[in-house]
């Protein structure tokens, strides 16, 4: 079989994507963050957050971003969160997703044309 980008096969990939597409449906965030290095900027961005450290490490394995783990108070279960700013994976994850997002469909939209037609500079506002 055809290993693809992620070196998963072109068929386990569409069920990999299905899957992504339900768990950001669900508990993830599309949007536009401030850049925190580069000043007067923002960058696009995926975010998932769960208590299952597994599901977390099984997105940065497939997908690549970042992962940190987040301590919380009293009772509260240690949370996990995976972050995706790579402009080129996050053009193909959100073409990829689109077919399968029933709630966030209009933010993974706006999202992909910003990544498509963004230089992510000079966005924020000087005060």
């Amino acid at each position: 079989m055809t290993k693809d980008r992620y070196g998963g096969t072109m068929s386990s990939m569409k069920s990999d994507f299905a899957y992504l597409a339900g768990l950001l449906d669900g508990e993830g965030y599309f949007g536009i963050i401030p850049h925190h290095v580069t000043e007067n900027s923002y960058r696009p961005a995926i975010k998932l957050a769960s208590v299952s450290e597994g599901i977390i490490l099984w997105l940065q394995a497939s997908f690549g971003g970042y992962t940190h783990k987040r301590k919380m108070n009293g009772n509260r279960k240690t949370a996990f969160d995976w972050t995706l700013y790579d402009k080129a994976s996050l053009k193909i994850i959100l073409r990829e997703i689109m077919p399968f997002l029933r709630i966030k469909k209009a933010q993974a939209e706006l999202l992909l044309l910003y990544v498509k037609q963004s230089s992510y500079k000079n966005l924020r506002s000087k005060n």
